[in-house]
């Protein structure tokens, strides 16, 4: 498992970069200096996650030649979309640094280029010999990873940046990471139930979960706690122009980056070949 762990830190840190810049653009909060702080997190962690994915290629330096396979490659594909999006956000930084609106052309052409790197990220797992990862469930759990952990890293930012933002910028924010959020936790009942009575290697996978059940629900509680309980008390801060909402918004990006950290492990230590399921 060890070789994977550059796996789970790069998709986890590539899509809480384009979490943020996305929330950026729905829920502009109109403060320089957030935005600012923002777009610099977010290029500091894609930058790191593209780092770390250097770990897990035979040859890093050749990376390049993948590209010449675009037209029938995932992977071509989120090679070329995960560096246009970290060159758009580079450029959507500098232009905010200079004064510029986050909602700009620029920072359009970022949340698209995100969102298409999501989306070959989670066509390379569909398309694969794992029959685990071949499912809706894949896309589920990238794209609400992308809102919930993008979501609460803003708002954290936006806490120690501007305190005074208001209850409704957070209400909207908290909202799309509650969103993000539940697309995972509601999505797992019936993506369990699809791997109990699937083929042999989705049973093996059913059976290693449920051999791990412990950290899965605590990944879980972890994940809905966060999202659900310790945002709505944030929010509920914020309304009353409570000393504690920070607090909260703190505590609840910290759970929920625990919960996701785990559920991204479980994603990959349980995935089951097809040939090793057959056995």
């Amino acid at each position: 498992m060890g070789e994977e762990w550059s796996l789970v830190l790069f998709t986890l840190l590539a899509q809480t970069s384009i979490g943020i810049v996305v929330t950026s653009q729905l829920v502009p909060i109109g403060d320089t200096k957030t935005a600012k702080t923002a777009l610099l997190y977010a290029v500091g962690i894609m930058a790191a996650s593209l780092v770390v994915s250097l770990t897990h290629l035979g040859d890093p330096l050749g990376a390049y030649r993948t590209l010449s396979n675009i037209g029938s490659s995932w992977l071509s594909r989120e090679i070329l979309f995960a560096g246009s999006y970290f060159g758009a956000a580079v450029l959507l930084y500098l232009t905010v640094a200079k004064g510029g609106s986050t909602r700009s052309l620029i920072g359009y052409i970022a949340s698209l280029c995100g969102a298409l790197t999501l989306i070959s990220m989670s066509f390379i797992y569909t398309n694969t010999s794992y029959h685990a990862w071949s499912t809706v469930y894949t896309h589920l759990s990238f794209y609400g990873t992308a809102a919930v952990l993008g979501a609460l890293t803003f708002s954290v930012i936006a806490a120690t940046t501007k305190p005074d933002a208001g209850s409704m910028f957070y209400g909207k924010v908290l909202a799309i990471g509650a969103t993000g959020a539940a697309l995972q936790v509601f999505s797992l009942a019936p993506y369990l139930t699809s791997l109990a009575a699937g083929s042999a290697p989705m049973q093996a996978t059913a059976k290693a979960l449920y051999q791990s059940s412990p950290l899965l629900i605590s990944g879980q509680i972890l994940l809905a706690a966060g999202a659900f309980c310790f945002s709505f008390l944030a929010w509920k801060a914020y309304a009353k122009g409570g000393s504690k909402a920070s607090q909260f918004i703190y505590i609840a990006l910290l759970s929920v980056a625990a919960g996701e950290l785990a559920n991204r492990y479980l994603f990959y230590a349980t995935g089951i070949h097809t040939m090793m399921g057959n056995f």
